[in-house]
């Protein structure tokens, strides 16, 4: 191993693991003023010999023994005359003790190149030194500044709608004594919380950020503009609070999140989208693995319909919530029908009433009963059940020996609500037809965009010419060309849209969340009529391409699915599956900087901005 080699690994290393691990490092002491402005020095920084990088990692250290000559010419002669000596044997203590010197020179040497603050001082320019990496997804680093922004708006959006009752969280109590369940099902602190779902949250977005990279997605320049501006208008609104723009965004968004940390993040969820759209086409499953992932799970694809009404739940001890228990199953064992338990709203239902008036949704309690009269009653599949209440309550809906008319009280610690729920149906399949395509849209262009109205004098929308359309129509088939003499997939076909189409509500300019001309999941009645009769026709199949003639203007489309609602569904939980296997295979590793992420407290920022609803 040569010098240079040998000085690299040991930069890496420590680069990587910090000096945690070399318990024999000895560091000169620095004042913690001078350690946090950078102004110090080593009174003499340690030298290094020559050959020392290059014999420190050799297996074959050996020690030199300095002996008189006369001592050496017997030694020698020793040697001659018998082989009993041949081996020299060095006492380990002695080379445990020459490697930990030595390992500890190699420190105190690297600190001198790079500095304390390298390997300790976080920063706020995502520059990845050790004292700044907080975690490592996969094999990306994450500075402390960059958890922190995750980690603030996990707080901000869990803490935000406690306020509004959706989770038994007190936001102005230790987040370390109070509990929830994890995504397993275990119980666990909601500080632990935070910190978990920041994680996955992390592990999601840079996995795709990671895959976008390799596939060579690049920012388009409407993307590079955005992200300017938003900068852009963080530094105006910095400067009107007489803060630099890493101050303000250190402040706001959290510490150690300065301009380069949200350029990043901006950077990197661009990319990830985008990635994560085209990673939906190109991972899209078979129909034959559908099929089989339906078959294994056909009872999850049952939909039962039920009514419910919400009563208020105390949870401040167990004598209250059993009070509570025991109010909601003497009104639910009075339940019949849905007639009766419409009726039982502005008393059973009284207090919610109240609160959602104070909170603003209503502005007088007749309009908020009526909206609770409107909304009890659903139609869910046994996952959306699962989703929406528990286990429990779906394995007691779609239970053969569930009667329809049956009620149950379901009380929630964590939303501290009680529900009752009336079975009203049957559990069968969703039969509803929806349709899966893609389209480029492109209109008929005038040369002036309004003109004057005979009969009104008022400006109105110019009508598109014949030669319009006929223009219209040679760049669609243009456009159709194009893909033909391409690979003719789903992913080419989407990447057009996004080039070409002018329905940008159905692309990422929009602001819908769709990419690639895709409307998926589609029911009848949403769509103009031509578009939907080609979609719904029954010779469709996958990978069809067609113009089409609208209202609107043609419709370049390609065909993906038709069928009822509950296969559409099986398409989305099959790759979702496949999904999620991939995701739990990336790791998450703490770094050295973990130790100085935030924790949030009751009345941090994003707590106190969350609490006041801004």
């Amino acid at each position: 191993m040569s010098e240079k080699d040998n000085e690299k690994n040991i930069f890496e290393k420590l680069a990587d693991e910090g000096t945690e691990d070399v318990e024999t490092a000895t560091v000169p002491e620095i004042s913690e003023e001078k350690a946090e402005d950078g102004n110090w020095e080593f009174d003499s920084a340690p030298s290094l010999d020559d050959t020392f990088l290059s014999d420190l990692g050799n297996d074959d250290l050996k020690a030199e023994v300095i002996e008189d000559d006369a001592s050496a010419a017997k030694e020698s002669e020793e040697k001659d005359e018998t082989k009993e000596n041949e081996n020299i044997h060095i006492p380990k203590k002695a080379v445990k003790i020459a490697a930990c010197v030595a390992a500890g020179l190699v420190v105190l040497a690297v600190l001198a190149f790079f500095g304390v603050r390298y390997f300790t001082v976080p920063n706020s320019d995502e520059k990845m030194n050790p004292g700044n990496v907080a975690l490592k997804v996969s094999d990306t680093p994450v500075s402390i500044g960059m958890y922190n922004y995750y980690y603030d708006s996990i707080v901000y959006e869990y803490t935000y709608y406690a306020n509004y009752g959706y989770y038994d969280l007190d936001t102005t109590a230790d987040f370390a004594t109070q509990y929830t369940k994890d995504d397993d099902g275990n119980e666990i602190s909601w500080l632990d919380f935070f910190e978990q779902q920041t994680k996955e949250r992390l592990k999601l977005n840079i996995y795709y950020y990671e895959q976008g990279v390799k596939a060579g997605i690049e920012l388009t320049e409407d993307q590079k503009s955005n992200i300017d501006q938003q900068i852009s208008s963080l530094e105006t609104t910095a400067a009107q609070s007489g803060q630099s723009i890493n101050e303000y965004i250190s402040e706001n968004y959290g510490a150690y999140c300065g301009e380069a940390t949200l350029r990043k993040f901006l950077e990197q969820y661009y990319i990830a989208g985008t990635y994560y759209y085209q990673s939906q086409i190109i991972n899209r499953p078979s129909e034959e693995d559908v099929n089989a992932y339906f078959e294994e799970n056909k009872d999850n694809y049952k939909s039962v319909s039920y009514a419910m009404i919400e009563t208020a739940y105390d949870t401040t001890d167990d004598t209250t919530k059993a009070a509570d228990v025991k109010k909601a199953q003497e009104l639910c064992d009075s339940f019949s029908d849905v007639a009766s338990m419409k009726a039982a709203i502005p008393t059973a239902s009284a207090d919610l009433v109240e609160s959602y008036i104070s909170a603003g949704y209503f502005s007088n309690e007749e309009d908020a009963i009526a909206a609770l009269e409107d909304s009890m009653e659903s139609t869910q599949s046994k996952t959306d059940v699962e989703s929406t209440f528990s286990t429990e309550v779906a394995d007691w809906l779609f239970s053969d020996d569930t009667a329809v008319n049956s009620a149950m009280v379901y009380p929630n610690d964590e939303s501290a609500i009680i529900t009752i729920i009336m079975k009203t149906s049957e559990p069968v399949l969703d039969e509803t037809e929806v349709y899966s395509v893609r389209h480029i849209l492109i209109m008929p262009k005038t040369e002036e965009e309004t003109t004057t109205d005979e009969e009104t004098g008022e400006e109105v929308a110019a009508e598109a010419t014949e030669a319009d359309w006929e223009k219209a129509y040679e760049d669609a088939q243009s456009i159709l060309d194009e893909y033909n003499n391409g690979d003719k997939t789903e992913l080419s076909f989407a990447k057009l849209a996004e080039e070409f189409s002018e329905d940008t509500g159905s692309t990422s300019a929009g602001q819908q969340g769709y990419y690639g001309g895709g409307y998926e999941g589609t029911q009848l009645g949403n769509m103009v009529s031509e578009f939907e009769n080609w979609a719904t026709d029954d010779s469709r199949r996958y990978g069809d391409v067609e113009i089409v003639k609208s209202e609107h203007g043609y419709h370049i489309m390609y065909f993906i699915f038709n069928g009822a609602e509950y296969l559409y569904n099986a398409q989305l939980d099959c790759a979702q599956e496949a999904e999620d296997k991939t995701l739990s295979e990336i790791k998450v590793k703490n770094k050295a900087g973990f130790k100085k992420v935030k924790v949030a407290k009751p009345g941090d920022s994003a707590v106190a901005v969350a609490s006041s609803g801004q």
